[in-house]
C-alpha cells in the first residue's frame, strides 16, 4: 500500500519507488488506526522490507516477535543502511535471548561506538516531533502526555502540572489556570 496510488478496478497497475504519503489513508479505514498509527505500520513495514530485511527474516521465522523487530528498528534510526544492517547483523542472534531492554541498550551502546554522533543527530530530530497530546479516559477524565520534549525540562513541566492538579483537587478556580 505504500507504494501504491489510487485506482480503479481497471487501472494499469502503478508502484512508486518511494512510499507514498497518502498510502496510510488506504490502511486507516481498513484497519481501524489512526493516522498516527497507520503511519507508524507503514514506516515498520518499509522499515523491514527495504532497510532491513534480516530483521524481517527473522520475525517471519518466527525467531522475534514484533516487540523485538521494534527494537531493532528503532535502535538503527539516523544511520546509513550499510552501518545500520552491520550493528543489526552483529546483534539480531542475541535478540533471541535478550529482553527488550537488553536489546535496546545493547543496539544503544553498539551504535555509540560506530557513530558517536548518532545520539545527538537522534536527539535534535526527536525535538522536532515535540508535542503535547491529551486522551479521554475510560472514567471520564482524561490525560497529558509531554512527547519528545528536553529531558531537562520535564522536572519543571511536571511540577507545574502537579500544582495545577493539586489546586483543582482542593476545588480551584479553572478560570485561573
Amino acid at each position: 500500500m505504500a507504494h501504491c496510488p489510487d485506482g480503479h478496478p481497471d487501472d494499469t497497475p502503478l508502484r512508486y519507488t518511494e512510499p507514498n504519503e497518502f498510502g496510510v489513508d488506504g490502511l486507516r479505514p481498513a484497519l481501524t488506526l489512526t493516522r498516527r498509527a497507520a503511519e507508524h505500520e507503514v514506516a515498520f513495514g518499509v522499515a523491514l522490507c527495504r532497510r532491513l530485511p534480516q530483521v524481517a527474516a527473522f520475525l517471519r521465522r518466527g525467531l522475534i516477535d514484533v516487540r523485538k523487530a521494534n527494537v531493532l528498528i528503532d535502535g538503527v534510526l539516523g544511520l546509513p543502511e550499510d552501518q545500520a544492517r552491520g550493528l543489526v547483523a552483529a546483534v539480531i542472534d542475541d535478540a533471541l535471548d535478550l529482553a527488550t531492554g537488553e536489546l535496546r541498550a545493547r543496539l544503544r551502546r553498539e551504535c555509540l561506538i560506530a557513530d558517536p554522533e548518532v545520539e545527538k543527530r537522534r536527539y535534535e530530530e526527536g525535538l522536532e516531533g515535540r508535542r503535547v497530546v491529551t486522551q479521554p479516559e475510560s472514567d471520564g477524565t482524561a490525560s497529558i502526555h509531554g512527547i519528545q520534549l528536553p529531558p531537562h525540562a520535564i522536572t519543571a513541566i511536571r511540577k507545574r502540572i502537579e500544582q495545577l492538579a493539586r489546586s483543582l483537587r482542593r476545588g480551584g478556580d479553572t478560570e485561573r489556570i
